[in-house]
């Protein structure tokens, strides 16, 4: 098959909640080791619904080398305290490392969710649903890999982070 139908193929573009909701379904499907989940902001409307909760759950608990790492841009976040996603988190922890970009660093407008290094969920703004799933486009899946992983590198992990990041 020709790779430019393949790749056409497995691209959509992303205009409702739903749609987001089902993509980031599609991408945690294909995640063989790795997720990387990039936002600002841990929607509630995303992380905390069981078609995300689920497959991620599944994901974790059936490959036991399988890791989930979450970096919130928005340093001023907070995180809540209770909801599905969290209460996975805590019961997780080995496997789940949530992060926030350090207060002044100017974190990217854009939210992603990335499965190992073939499949990305992209929105360019984290306050809005519209955006693209690749779900077979290598090239464009490190991309947004390697903008992760550059901004992992100087995130905090939850408990590097001052007092009153800590608490809601």
């Amino acid at each position: 098959m020709n790779n430019a139908l393949d790749f056409a193929a497995s691209r959509k573009i992303l205009t409702t909640l739903e749609e987001y909701r089902q993509a980031a379904a599609q991408i945690i499907a294909r995640a063989e080791r790795s997720l990387c989940i990039y936002t600002g902001q841990l929607e509630p409307e995303i992380y905390d619904h069981p078609a995300f909760v689920d497959p991620v759950k599944r994901l974790l608990l059936g490959k036991s080398h399988a890791r989930l790492k979450v970096l919130i841009a928005d340093p001023e976040y907070s995180l809540p305290q209770s909801g599905a996603f969290m209460s996975l988190a805590h019961r997780l922890k080995s496997f789940i490392d949530i992060r926030n970009l350090p207060r002044g660093t100017a974190g990217n407008a854009c939210a992603f969710i990335v499965a190992d290094d073939r499949a990305v969920a992209y929105r360019m703004a984290s306050s809005r649903w519209e955006g693209v799933v690749e779900l077979n486009d290598q090239p464009i899946a490190r991309y947004h890999l390697s903008h992760f992983n550059a901004a992992w590198d100087g995130s905090l992990s939850q408990s590097e982070l001052p007092e009153w990041a800590r608490d809601n």
